[in-house]
């Protein structure tokens, strides 16, 4: 049973680590559905915004070198 605890604990870490990164990935879904979905005027800092958040979950995605 220990080998099954140590085995499942790193895949939890890592499964809730990437239902974070994409539950931040929803805020640029939303711009987009806006944008092209419901015809609204997005402005170049809403896409830049967009941009960075998506930069940003990449970046939250990659493994450290250290680790």
């Amino acid at each position: 049973m220990d080998k099954i605890k140590s085995y499942a604990a790193p895949m939890l870490v890592v499964g809730c680590v990437l239902f974070g990164l994409l539950l931040l990935s929803q805020l640029v879904v939303v711009l987009v559905i806006d944008y092209f979905g419901l015809d609204k005027p997005i402005n170049h800092w809403q896409w830049a915004g967009a941009v960075l958040t998506l930069v940003a979950i990449y970046l939250g995605s990659q493994k450290s070198k250290n680790a």
